[in-house]
């Protein structure tokens, strides 16, 4: 006589998301367009601007002074994503034990479900174990539950090359 322990299915850790990229970084962007005649009207929500004086002011004609930096390196990162152990879903299995590679002879099984604890039981053995087939009998998915709600961004975004922009209103 012998003895074997059937263990019970179990579910596979989840899986999380692959880590997102930081958000965009926000802001006024600006485009250097090169210039035709002075009498040209930029489109609607554009100025339009000169490079300042050498002395780095403004002409009178064009009062307003913008500053712009050149996007620099984005050292951000996210934190990655976490899941909790996976909850609400169910799973039966057979087990069964065989006397032959091919699987062709059974000599012993048992079903177990996910909130079966081990089990432990006398089989007689007509033939050494040679082989076992576990198939899924019952399987609902359960779900993952994120351990944050959402991934935080760190790090820092170096400034680049300022530009100075003097524009009409």
């Amino acid at each position: 006589m012998a003895s074997v322990t059937y263990p019970p299915p179990t579910f596979a850790p989840c899986t999380p998301s692959p880590t997102p990229e930081p958000p965009p970084i926000d802001g006024i962007f600006a485009r250097a367009c090169q210039a035709g005649q002075e009498k040209d009207m930029p489109p609607p929500g554009w100025s339009f601007c000169l490079p300042p004086e050498d002395d780095g002011t403004c002409r009178p004609e064009f009062p307003i002074r913008r500053e712009f930096r050149t996007p620099g390196p984005d050292h951000r990162t996210c934190s990655p994503c976490e899941c909790g152990p996976p909850s609400g879903g169910t799973c039966s299995t057979r087990i069964t034990l065989y006397g032959d590679t091919g699987c062709t002879r059974p000599f012993d099984s048992a079903e177990l479900s996910d909130t079966d604890v081990p089990l432990c039981q006398d089989i007689r053995a007509t033939a050494e174990l040679a082989a076992f087939r576990v198939d899924v009998i019952r399987r609902e998915e359960g779900a993952c539950t994120p351990k944050r709600a959402t991934s935080m961004a760190s790090g820092t975004v170096e400034e680049g090359e300022q530009h100075v922009a003097c524009c009409r209103e």
